[in-house]
């Protein structure tokens, strides 16, 4: 990407609806390509501020534990500011799919809690065997400690995953990740008291075939896992990810790729929450 500012453009539609008097909250969670391998260079990402003050994150990711904002309800001009100012100036979907439920909440207030940690497989986000802290504990915990300190009513209202290129490692992993996420999808449904929640899924890329960096050679079986889970389950969709751009390591996808599997991401939620 050549070195000019990456321009999100972000419109507020002013649609007819009202508001619910409840703020609106969704979970972001899986590894990097949730946490955000997209590099923002120069200026970094550019949106309208009125979406700056409506949509607040509460990001809980891995690589940024250590930082005294991390794990706390930022505005994503606050959050990004804040990495840029560190160097470690990366995106996730979050800016593509806020604009979309932007435009599904037009009147209400928009929340998102991010827990991501890069390189892990589905089983980390499981309750550990040995009681050990890991990616489900962490997950639980950030849930718990961000809706506390939402102020007035809020509703959770659907969950995005985009995770399984560490599952396509290996043959076993791979083959356990349709009862894996199957299982995962029910504990944060039960956590959230929402049996129905919404639960959108970005279906690995199949580029991960091509790439010469790392060996994903079971991403097929991964791809055929995610979909059987979606065909299963009325309240689940798959976003395809093939033609989104990427870095060279042919994983991780580039800020602009990162922006659109956000608008993907809410595209798909918001058809899934208009049919309810």
């Amino acid at each position: 990407m050549n070195r000019t500012n990456l321009l999100l453009s972000i419109l507020l539609l002013c649609l007819p609806t009202s508001a619910s008097g409840k703020a609106k909250v969704f979970i972001l969670s899986g590894q990097s390509n949730m946490s955000g391998g997209g590099y923002v260079e120069d200026g970094g990402v550019k949106f309208d501020e009125a979406l700056s003050s409506k949509v607040r994150i509460w990001d809980g990711t891995a690589e940024l534990r250590k930082r005294d904002f991390s794990m706390k309800w930022l505005s994503l001009k606050e959050l990004q500011s804040n990495k840029a100012a560190i160097k470690t100036n990366w995106i996730g979907p979050e800016f593509g799919y806020a604009n979309a439920m932007a435009k599904s909440f037009p009147a209400d207030e928009i929340y998102f809690i991010k827990v991501s940690r890069g390189g892990t497989d589905i089983a980390y986000w499981l309750p550990s065997k040995n009681g050990k802290p890991n990616g489900y504990s962490d997950l639980i915990a950030n849930i718990d400690g961000a809706l506390a300190k939402i102020e007035g009513d809020y509703e959770i209202v659907g969950m995005i995953w985009m995770q399984g290129e560490s599952d396509s490692k290996k043959e076993e992993t791979a083959k356990a990740y349709e009862q894996n996420l199957e299982k995962l999808i029910s504990l944060v449904r039960t956590k959230v008291a929402k049996p129905e929640l919404p639960v959108i899924i970005g279906r690995l890329s199949s580029e991960l075939l091509k790439s010469k960096k790392f060996n994903w050679q079971f991403t097929t079986t991964v791809q055929a896992a995610q979909e059987a889970v979606a065909k299963k389950d009325n309240n689940v969709e798959i976003i395809n990810t093939d033609n989104l751009s990427q870095r060279s390591d042919l994983t991780h996808f580039d800020a602009p790729g990162q922006i659109k599997l956000g608008e993907r991401f809410g595209e798909a939620m918001s058809k899934k929450i208009t049919k309810e």
